[in-house]
């Protein structure tokens, strides 16, 4: 963990007093903007009669020389991130006085640590990988219910790599309850590792906050073209990447959904459009939803962008089946239809997988051919048309969730919609079916921290 060489004030001094000459220097800041994680820069209030020189850890340090005159002051400074524990040592003839990096000021008075099931994540580490924080805690309520949060929308609780609170994780609020302590939280991890148990922390209680602290958008990692959480009345149509591929409501309804809510969409005339956005060509790409059809046999898009003219190309993602006719068939099945103006190709899965409850629906293209995953397990896949794997399915329709434009309306619930330009791995969609059918066994949170927030005393004075 890493921390800033500071001064805590900004003008705090160091006095070097030299008892021969009577020479007192004093050391303080530099004007704003000039010290950073790295560099540390002083600026003697008088021109010294002799050299002074920095040490760091007991290591001379030289920025290419010790210092330099600039009217009555000269300047020194010390590079290198500084650590716990470092210390720099500012000497004048002999005279010598430690300059410390400050305490770490902690983002929270409080932190729990979170830990990660590494049996959860199968044969492979993952990256940049989105876990979802969810659940009921009652310490993550307001103060005003008598839990430690300070902000009525969440906005103090941060999530960090250290213990310390210095590394902010990224992360992103779906949904806080201040009355509960209810939340839905997406914490972007650097590694998720499968063979040992990883640790991340939760901070909260900071009055002083009083907007998101965890780069929501950067959450989701640029192969992310659009991430729908389908939370609530006014963002069931809002894209939670950087992209901001927001659409429209058209009829959807919002309900309680797998993860926080969803979109209720009824048969006829209710679905979201996004416009022409997450055209996929023919690229690698990954389509997933949680998805609770209703319990009947039933052709449905559940995704789809598709050109109502020319050469009709599109993509669609749904319930039932295309054959090789480009005919659509209901079922119980799922299906992935693609279509580039002259070639189709068209899976369903072998077996039926629609009973009216939620599950975890992802499809895939790459190169080798289609996967079609159900709550993390790729299924058997039946060939309607078995088609090419690179064709190009570019196309300027309307992106719809719970729709293909001009053709069919999906009947059920929708939440939590994905589109990624990459092919995700087996192991990635197992990784996120078993966080987020079940966050409690994903992960443990440890107990109650309360943390010392003091900034430390960055220079003192001396005689």
């Amino acid at each position: 963990m890493s921390a800033r060489w500071a001064f805590g004030l900004l003008f705090l001094f160091i006095t070097l007093f030299r008892p021969a000459s009577g020479q007192t220097l004093i050391i303080g800041e530099t004007p704003a903007g000039t010290v950073d994680g790295k560099n540390a820069v002083f600026t003697l209030a008088n021109s010294p009669s002799s050299n002074v020189a920095l040490y760091k850890n007991g290591l001379r340090q030289r920025n290419g020389v010790d210092y330099s005159a600039n009217g009555m002051t000269i300047q020194f400074s010390a590079q290198a991130t500084p650590l716990p524990g470092d210390t720099l040592v500012a000497d004048y003839a002999g005279q010598s006085q430690p300059i410390k990096p400050p305490t770490p000021t902690s983002p929270g008075q409080y932190s729990r640590a979170i830990t990660i099931d590494h049996t959860k994540v199968p044969n492979t580490d993952q990256t940049n990988f989105p876990v979802l924080i969810s659940g009921v805690y009652s310490y993550l309520a307001g103060s005003q219910q008598g839990g430690h949060v300070q902000n009525p929308s969440g906005y103090d609780i941060l999530f960090t790599s250290d213990a310390a609170g210095q590394n902010p994780l990224n992360s992103q609020i779906e949904s806080y309850n201040a009355v509960t302590g209810a939340v839905n939280i997406w914490v972007q991890l650097p590694e998720v590792s499968h063979t040992a148990d990883t640790t991340f922390y939760m901070f909260y209680g900071n009055s002083a906050t009083t907007a998101p602290q965890g780069n929501p958008t950067a959450t989701w990692d640029s192969n992310y073209k659009g991430v729908y959480h389908l939370a609530g009345s006014m963002s069931l149509a809002a894209d939670a990447t950087a992209n901001a591929n927001n659409g429209t409501i058209d009829g959807a309804t919002p309900t309680p959904g797998q993860i926080n809510g969803a979109a209720a969409f009824s048969g006829s005339s209710q679905y979201l459009t996004m416009g022409n956005v997450l055209d996929l060509g023919s690229s690698d790409f990954t389509l997933s939803a949680w998805a609770a059809p209703a319990n009947q046999s039933q052709f449905g898009p559940i995704v789809s962008k598709r050109q109502n003219s020319g050469g009709y190309q599109q993509y669609v993602f749904g319930v039932g089946s295309v054959n090789s006719y480009g005919s659509a068939a209901a079922g119980k099945t799922i299906f992935l239809f693609l279509y580039d103006g002259a070639t189709l190709q068209s899976y369903h899965t072998a077996n039926n997988i629609v009973d009216g409850h939620w599950h975890d629906l992802v499809a895939t293209r790459t190169s080798s051919g289609i996967n079609i995953y159900v709550d993390g397990v790729n299924q058997p896949l039946v060939a309607d048309a078995a088609g090419s794997a690179s064709e190009n399915i570019a196309n300027s329709g309307l992106f719809d969730i719970g729709f293909n434009s001009g053709f069919n309306f999906y009947t059920g619930s929708i939440d939590e919609v994905r589109v990624s330009n990459i092919a995700r791995s087996s192991d990635w969609i197992a990784t996120e079916f078993n966080n987020q059918s079940s966050p409690a066994t994903f992960y443990t949170i440890g107990s109650e921290v309360t943390q010392t927030s003091a900034a430390g005393s960055a220079i003192s004075a001396v005689r």
